[in-house]
């Protein structure tokens, strides 16, 4: 099925769209990884939190601080303030 010309089309869509969110986020980030390049090792932490469907964005930060180093907190909650930027975290 998935080489059916329909499935292709639309795997085309979802790989646009999700070029232009990754687009987006890095286009945040950057900044904050040139101004401190030593933080760019809080970023593999972020694999070892649980995913899931249905996960708030906010519990996505809380759980990547938690698992993080204590010198890389800070960093992770600038990163969450950028992207939540209604979000009250502690370093």
């Amino acid at each position: 099925m998935r080489d059916h010309p329909v499935a292709i089309e639309k795997d085309k869509q979802i790989e646009a769209e999700l070029r232009e969110d990754y687009t987006v986020i890095a286009t945040r980030l950057l900044p904050l990884l040139e101004a401190n390049p030593e933080n760019w090792e809080a970023i593999s932490f972020l694999n070892l939190t649980q995913h899931k469907d249905g996960k708030l964005l906010a519990e996505h930060f809380e759980d990547w601080k938690a698992v993080c180093p204590e010198k890389y907190r800070q960093f992770v909650g600038s990163i969450e303030r950028t992207f939540v930027p209604s979000a009250v975290s502690n370093p």
